[in-house]
């Protein structure tokens, strides 16, 4: 773990932001990974219009966003990743399951993930994120959480993961990308502690507290202390 790192003359930065990492350079890209799954990449305004592969063509209109690299818009977003797949000689990346072989989520399961106690709180009217919704989509943030919840069997921190994903476009710029500790606590092993197992539903669960909800709810407010 490092909190600094200068490269090329200072070129180019390499720090820690909140829980994530980031990584910026003079011209102005800034990119930042949480050691999980969840990339940002922005890049300045003279690089509209410019820019293509999986983080679109940034001309302002997210309609042709799905843009394939012989030029062809799709509608389906797993068409898109594979068709920008660079080949590594000696590494192999499959295309995920097959429509089949797919995971699918027992509906009792996916009842509770759905609520507000829990994915819920991402897509919610009323809701923490409620502001957030005109600006930034909530539905595949929601969708994405109740596939990786029930994948993992309602595992804390990929609830913490998966509301994050969501928070960190969302707030990081009225609050400098600091959040607080109720949910996803730093540890001195890992970067983020998970609810407790005990927390999370089982397949026949009844709703869920309120405490755990107001834990959830809390952890999506952002903290601007380090």
């Amino acid at each position: 773990m490092f909190n600094h790192l200068s490269l090329s003359g200072g070129a180019v930065q390499v720090f820690q932001e909140g829980f994530h990492y980031a990584i910026t350079t003079y011209f102005g890209l800034h990119v930042t990974y949480d050691l999980v799954y969840h990339v940002t990449v922005t890049v300045p305004g003279n690089y509209c219009g410019k820019t293509s592969g999986l983080c679109g063509n940034f001309n302002g209109n997210h309609v042709d966003n799905l843009l394939m690299p012989n030029g062809k818009l799709t509608k389906d977003v797993p068409t898109f990743g594979k068709s920008w797949k660079v080949a590594i000689p000696g590494k192999v990346c499959d295309d995920g399951c097959a429509q089949n072989t797919c995971l699918k989520c027992d509906p009792a399961r996916r009842a509770v993930f759905e609520k507000p106690h829990y994915c819920g709180v991402i897509s919610s009217p009323n809701g923490t994120f409620a502001t957030c919704h005109s600006k930034l989509d909530p539905e595949p943030y929601f969708n994405d959480c109740i596939f990786d919840m029930c994948a993992s069997e309602g595992d804390g921190k990929v609830l913490c993961d998966s509301v994050t994903a969501y928070a960190w476009p969302g707030l990081t710029s009225r609050t400098g990308g600091r959040r607080n500790s109720v949910l996803c606590p730093v540890q001195p092993t890992a970067t983020i502690a998970s609810v407790p197992q005990a927390a999370l539903p089982p397949v026949q669960a009844s709703p869920p507290s309120p405490h755990v909800a107001s834990t959830v709810l809390r952890a999506a407010s952002v903290s601007k202390a380090t």
